[in-house]
């Protein structure tokens, strides 16, 4: 082999053991129950598309989110054929998300080699797995994961059209962006933000007067109009109305709380949880300015970054998930910024990741990050006594007493291990239904109204926490064997 073809396979495997860097780091103890609590309520949505039929309108349960209008199903449809071909589980549900994150490196990958070299490309995916928020946010179901990745091939494939004119391009842009528009809606204007400031930066208005740009916004549009569509034709049209009320802050939701972030909120986060990547990115900076170093490809990067940031920067609502769609280009810059550096050391670049892939699945076998439930503790440790009982099943009705327990949380987890329905109520409306002869029950309630019960022998407690001050409990005559009560 000579020493061009050596030097190309040298590189192969080392993309190789990034891929499988990659894989411990998304995957590890992915089989842990418990998931940051919206990580509930989207993998609910995937498994009742599956076992309800909600493929449409995502469904949680009667009590909330019985039709579901603030976010497109798109995600949520893809997910439950996902489960349909795969299993529902929360190893699934995980690995559902994690591909999309997989792919976007794939595709940072090649783009990268394509317009730079190999070896930029290489530096490029090693930043983006070494984003910690990207790895947290790709270990539970969201939208913002897949949104990273339909957002950066709009987008790359906005700088390949005007470049190359080819109507390919043009379609596959329009497409990407169509399936950011119906993976999180008004998210996916972060693709014209983007493409806004390429055409500032690269004073390339012409751009806007070429037939293949207008396909693409026209294709993108009628891509997501799929949506709105089917909701006609299905007689559920209200669903999109309630969608745009929501997003346009005519409704309940995020965007008319009144929260107001400060304007700095996204570049302190930066600071604060990426300081390895962002020195390397505030120096690609400089090269590009000041040394007039930095190729197309490398504008185009910068100005899909900075034209994402501020647009979002202008919202008065913040999210640290907002961001993730940034991170490729992020990636990128970063790459650009450290390969002067880099590239001196080469070959010890390649042997420390070469170590680092085969040591960190070992490290995180031996020593997982977690192997328990870090998340609502007490739901799953009364699931596994209801599961214990044989009784399951019977518990089909939730109540969440003076807002003892985040009633989401709740609800989102009630949601995802199909226990029924789940309602929030005071304290008198709980000492009313303590009366009832219904027993397919069971209250989260604060320690001390435990205390003030009259006949506390007929209750079994099925969780109790001081430090959360909150005690789960049913009806003592649910549960038929009294030898299991009695250990208890």
């Amino acid at each position: 082999m000579n020493q061009e073809g050596l030097d190309t396979s040298i590189k192969l495997n080392t993309v190789w053991m990034l891929f499988v860097l990659a894989l411990a780091l998304l995957l590890q103890n992915s089989w842990v129950e418990g998931m940051f609590f919206d990580g509930h309520l989207y993998a609910a949505f995937g498994k009742n598309a599956v076992e309800k039929g909600a493929w449409l309108v995502p469904h949680l349960m009667d009590s909330a989110y019985g039709e579901f209008s603030q976010h497109p199903p798109f995600i949520f449809i893809l997910e439950g054929l996902f489960f349909k071909v795969f299993g529902i589980h929360e190893v699934t549900a995980r690995i559902f998300v994690s591909l999309f994150a997989l792919l976007t490196m794939f595709f940072v990958l090649k783009k990268t080699e394509k317009n730079e070299s190999k070896v930029m490309a290489l530096f490029a995916i090693t930043f983006f797995i070494l984003i910690p928020p990207l790895l947290k946010k790709s270990r539970f179901p969201n939208m913002d994961i897949p949104l990273m990745m339909f957002t950066f091939g709009a987008l790359y494939h906005y700088y390949r059209g005007q470049l190359k004119h080819k109507y390919k391009d043009w379609i596959a842009c329009g497409l990407f962006w169509g399936g950011a528009l119906l993976t999180k809606g008004a998210m996916g204007m972060l693709v014209p933000a983007g493409i806004g400031f390429h055409i500032l930066f690269s004073k390339g208005w012409k751009n806007l007067l070429k037939p293949g740009f207008w396909v693409a916004f026209t294709l993108g549009l009628l891509t997501f109009s799929l949506w709105p569509l089917s909701l006609k034709l299905s007689g559920k049209y209200f669903i999109f109305e309630e969608y745009l009320g929501y997003v346009f802050g005519l409704g309940k939701g995020e965007y008319a709380t009144g929260f107001h972030s400060p304007f700095y909120t996204y570049p302190l986060f930066l600071i604060k949880q990426t300081p390895h990547i962002l020195i390397p990115f505030l120096y690609g900076l400089y090269r590009w300015l000041k040394k007039k170093e930095a190729s197309n490809f490398i504008v185009f990067s910068y100005a899909s970054f900075l034209g994402m940031l501020t647009l979002l920067s202008l919202s008065s609502v913040k999210l640290s998930n907002y961001l993730l769609s940034l991170y490729p280009f992020y990636a990128i810059c970063a790459a650009f910024g450290a390969y002067p550096l880099l590239e001196k050391h080469l070959s010890k670049f390649r042997k420390f990741i070469t170590g680092l892939a085969l040591l960190a699945p070992l490290v995180l076998l031996i020593f997982p990050l977690t192997n328990t439930s870090k998340r609502d503790q007490g739901l799953y440790q009364s699931l596994e006594v209801l599961k214990s009982s044989k009784i399951e099943t019977k518990i089909s009705k939730w109540y969440v007493v003076d807002n003892v327990y985040p009633f989401w949380n709740v609800a989102n987890w009630v949601g995802w291990k199909g226990q029924g329905n789940v309602w929030a109520i005071d304290q008198n409306k709980f000492k009313e239904m303590l009366v009832s002869s219904e027993e397919n029950q069971a209250w989260l309630i604060p320690i001390g109204y435990f205390d003030s019960l009259e006949n506390k022998k007929s209750f079994q407690k099925l969780y109790e926490s001081k430090k959360e001050n909150i005690l789960i409990l049913i009806k003592k005559s649910l549960i038929q064997d009294k030898a299991l009560v009695e250990r208890r």
